[in-house]
């Protein structure tokens, strides 16, 4: 909503300008195709059901060099921290790297998250024309925040130490982001009193919706290094995240491989369907940030093609997937990304 209040005196006159944000961006929750195959036509094989292929879970990080259903890294879970000071809490962050759960704890304070939410949402100019305004000038001082990165910047260190390689840094905080619930209103709040959160208070909250979790992302991916945007879906109300990788495989010749936060997916999906909107059409690309190209995403965007070509078999078999070899690959790649 913007407001135009014409101030004049003998000297001057100055058209000031205020563009206010009265609400957030409450975009609704993905679907993903999966969740419809199990409530509708479950993928069940109709001959002695195998069990799902093993995953490397915590009890296995020790063997995990001799584990061959393990993934290369083993990432064992953190030790929540004992009695935090007053006004201190430890969230507990989980995610999924190659189908290994394991999550850390991190340590956040009242203090900062209820200053960082009391700040103004709006964006004052003073001009004797008008001011063209994006959603980048929106977005940016909530990255930018210096209160907020001195406090949300220990949380980069806390991903870099799980593992020396970039790429899989850069993996563990889509996913990280992804398992914080989707929501929009803490406990008790009123939907009409929510004001966006900012990164730093989604995790506070342990929620969020999805252009809270984009910007909690695009701070992470952006302090390790990526190119990073945010893919706006004005039709669909909706925000994603944008991470540069090859050519290959982005989304619409962008330059950025598609990344949905509101919940778990894989990285180039951007096919699933979204609740009252259905599937994604138009966007806009608003850089963030330079930075380096993620690697190795052949191998998320050939796990969705296998996924959504595996979907079409169910589909036209009344949801069943009869080949074994196929239900198995199925559910790898669910347990693979944590689809829910």
């Amino acid at each position: 909503m913007r407001k135009y209040q014409k101030i004049s005196n003998w000297k001057y006159e100055i058209l000031l300008f205020y563009i206010l944000i009265v609400s957030v961006n409450s975009c609704a929750p993905v679907k993903y195709p999966n969740t419809g195959v199990q409530n509708a036509a479950e993928p069940v094989n109709t001959e002695e059901k195998t069990e799902p292929v093993s995953i490397c879970g915590n009890d296995f990080c020790e063997q995990n060099e001799s584990h061959i259903l393990c993934p290369a890294d083993c990432f064992p879970e953190d030790t929540e921290p004992t009695d935090p000071a007053d006004g201190y809490k430890a969230v507990y962050l989980d995610f999924v790297y190659k189908g290994q759960k394991s999550g850390i704890y991190f340590v956040v304070n009242k203090d900062v998250h209820e200053e960082l939410a009391s700040l103004p949402r709006t964006l004052s100019y003073f001009a004797r024309k008008k001011v063209e305004v994006s959603k980048k000038d929106f977005i940016l001082p909530k990255l930018n925040n210096q209160l907020q990165a001195r406090n949300l910047l220990p949380l980069v260190e806390q991903i870099k130490a799980l593992t020396p390689d970039i790429h899989k840094q850069a993996r563990i905080a889509v996913s990280l982001v992804q398992h914080i619930p989707y929501g929009l209103t803490d406990p008790g709040e009123a939907e009409a009193d929510h004001v966006d959160r900012y990164p730093y208070g989604v995790i506070w909250s342990h929620m969020g919706v999805c252009s809270e979790k984009s910007d909690l992302l695009l701070f992470i991916l952006r302090e390790l290094g990526f190119g990073t945007a945010t893919l706006v879906f004005k039709k669909e109300n909706h925000r994603a995240v944008g991470i540069k990788c090859p050519d290959a495989y982005d989304i619409d010749d962008s330059g950025y491989c598609f990344v949905e936060t509101s919940g778990p997916g894989i990285i180039t999906d951007s096919l699933s369907s979204y609740s009252n909107v259905g599937t994604l059409t138009d966007f806009t690309v608003i850089n963030i940030s330079d930075g380096i190209e993620l690697e190795g995403v052949e191998e998320e965007f050939e796990d969705k093609k296998k996924y959504y070509d595996l979907l079409e078999k169910a589909k036209i078999n009344n949801g069943v997937l009869k080949d074994k070899i196929e239900y198995n690959l199925y559910i790898s790649i669910v347990s693979k990304y944590d689809l829910k």
